[in-house]
């Protein structure tokens, strides 16, 4: 888009980069370049994963989190019963995603391969366990939210290793 109102496509991929750089929250967002020049540009801005958060920024976001949030993530994921698991979207696993966005605790990240590599993620660092949170939030987005995505990552433990490494870090804070 830039280009088309002449603004030189170098500075454009700053500005882009920049401006993602500086939300910590996880946007879709789709960049439509018109030749392998643009794009180089573009991928020399944000280099070529594209912008991340890093470990000290989750913590610094993580901190600034009021306790009654911490609270009430936690409280309903501990009110999840085995009958919730069963049945896709029930409202006690929807309660517990809405508090997990809330918190905020999706980032800008890819840790997919933790979970396609088969590893039963223990003991996670709260920077892994919110990338790990993400990877699950996104999962479910683009699942559109209909196919026990959630609970499949309750019952294979994805989602509690994650909270507890949440947990270990605001009882440690």
């Amino acid at each position: 888009m830039p280009r088309v109102f002449g603004w030189p496509v170098a500075d454009s991929a700053r500005l882009v980069s920049r401006l993602l750089r500086s939300t910590h929250f996880d946007l879709d967002i789709r960049l439509v370049l018109f030749s392998a020049s643009d794009l180089r540009a573009y991928k020399e801005a944000m280099g070529t994963e594209g912008p991340r958060v890093t470990d000290a920024e989750i913590v610094r976001v993580l901190a600034a989190v009021p306790a009654d949030r911490w609270q009430d993530l936690f409280a309903a994921a501990d009110r999840i019963t085995s009958a919730d698991l069963e049945t896709i979207g029930s409202e006690a696993v929807g309660n517990l995603f809405r508090h997990l966005f809330r918190a905020p605790l999706v980032v800008r990240c890819d840790y997919s391969n933790l979970l396609r590599e088969g590893r039963k993620p223990e003991n996670l660092t709260v920077a892994e366990a919110v990338r790990l949170i993400t990877y699950i939030w996104r999962e479910d987005y683009w699942s559109g939210g209909g196919m026990g995505v959630r609970e499949r990552r309750i019952r294979d433990g994805s989602l509690p290793a994650a909270l507890d490494g949440l947990r270990r870090w605001v009882e440690r804070s």
